[in-house]
């Protein structure tokens, strides 16, 4: 990738409540991310309540959108929808979708707290 001048941005979306603590948090992963490639990278971190069309919005100019994906989470996705698969179906750029092999760390009522407490 240095090659071609490439650039690795890594978006996160948060809830229009999002505090300070979740902010930075996601701003040191971001640089956590960063210092282990050898290209150079770009966190943003979008504010949003729907966060299909937010993603959507930032991966208009990529080449490639690789997003991580929780497998086995069919009821968060009755109820949230399965922002992967409005991805997939409509971004521009090619989709990559990744998930870890380990089980779920977190429950249905986890995501919720996350999405409403924190």
């Amino acid at each position: 990738m240095s090659e071609s001048e490439a650039t690795i941005r890594f978006v996160h979306t948060v809830g229009e409540g999002a505090s300070n603590e979740q902010l930075n948090s996601i701003a040191a992963y971001h640089e956590e991310l960063a210092e282990v490639c050898t290209v150079v990278t770009e966190g943003e971190v979008i504010t949003t309540d729907d966060e299909a069309r937010a993603l959507l919005s930032a991966a208009e100019t990529a080449d490639l959108l690789v997003m991580s994906t929780s497998a086995h989470r069919w009821f968060y996705d009755v109820v949230f929808g399965p922002v992967p698969d409005q991805l997939v179906e409509n971004a521009q750029s090619t989709v990559l979708l990744t998930h870890s092999q380990a089980p779920r760390r977190y429950t249905f009522i986890r995501h919720l707290l996350n999405k409403y407490v924190f």
